[in-house]
């Protein structure tokens, strides 16, 4: 990068003394070394988030498992070398290092999405993350119907938009499943568990279930599993209302204490 930034510097000076034709010569040169800088400053976020992003289920990538996708890389460099937001530096940067860990996991549209979601859209749908529970198959927002009209806290958006805005604006963007017509499934003796803010708890399935919510895309949860989380009230409250609203005579719960990593029984719902 700093070899990078002399050799520019050195470019601009000599554009000034240089003929007309040189000068387009120069400026484009000076333009390719600004591109190739923005593609190696998202290379150097991407290092940042590698042990953090590394797969827990192998300590070290082998000789044998596959490089990544030429074409993929493709794609990520054309991104990389344009004038980005700093989310989208940091989630092209984070997808690079999850493709690294684990070639495959971050497919192409999912880059596509990333590299050309507009900036309202990432807010809105980071705005969703924030709310939303994490389950072992992807991320749901549990019984959201009730919390349309709520106002989103924090939302870079609009300090008072709410829940329903949110679906308004994701509505389309293949990210979460249409409202009206998604809820998540368990099948019988199915475990699953339910993770928010540092709540954790494990749910058993005494016969097939649906609980209506908003469920997140494969499409969605890739993009989500780049993003981290800022837990707030509305998320927890959410949470929180729908595991004491579980009812235990179809769905066992049990509470994981963080502390011991013990099971307990999960407080009976209010009758």
């Amino acid at each position: 990068m700093h070899a990078l930034t002399n050799l520019r510097a050195k470019l601009r000076e000599r554009y000034y003394d240089a003929s007309p034709e040189n000068r387009i010569r120069i400026k484009s040169d000076i333009e390719e070394l600004e591109r190739e800088s923005l593609r190696l400053s998202v290379f150097q976020r991407a290092f940042d988030h590698l042990p953090k992003e590394a797969s827990a289920a192998r300590p070290s990538q082998s000789a044998e498992d596959p490089p990544i996708a030429p074409m993929w890389l493709d794609r990520f460099n054309a991104y990389a070398r344009m004038q980005n937001e700093s989310w989208r530096q940091d989630l092209l940067a984070r997808a690079l290092a999850r493709e690294a860990d684990q070639p495959g996991s971050v497919g192409p549209r999912a880059l596509w999405f990333i590299g050309t979601m507009d900036e309202n859209s990432f807010h809105a749908f980071a705005a969703l993350i924030d709310i939303s529970t994490a389950m072992s198959r992807g991320r749901v927002v549990p019984n959201w119907s009730q919390y349309v009209s709520r106002v989103v806290p924090n939302c870079v958006l609009d300090p008072n938009i709410k829940v329903g805005n949110i679906m308004f604006l994701l509505s389309e963007l293949g990210i979460i499943g249409i409202p009206s017509n998604t809820s998540w499934e368990m099948t019988t003796d199915e475990l699953l568990t339910a993770k928010y803010a540092g709540s954790s708890f494990v749910l058993r399935a005494l016969r097939d279930v649906q609980f209506p919510s908003i469920v997140f895309t494969p499409l969605g949860n890739t993009v989500a599993s780049l993003y981290d989380q800022h837990p707030n009230e509305l998320g927890k409250e959410i949470f929180n209302m729908w595991i004491l609203g579980i009812n235990r005579q179809i769905v066992e719960v049990s509470e994981v204490v963080q502390t011991s990593l013990q099971m307990r029984g999960a407080t009976p719902a209010a009758k």
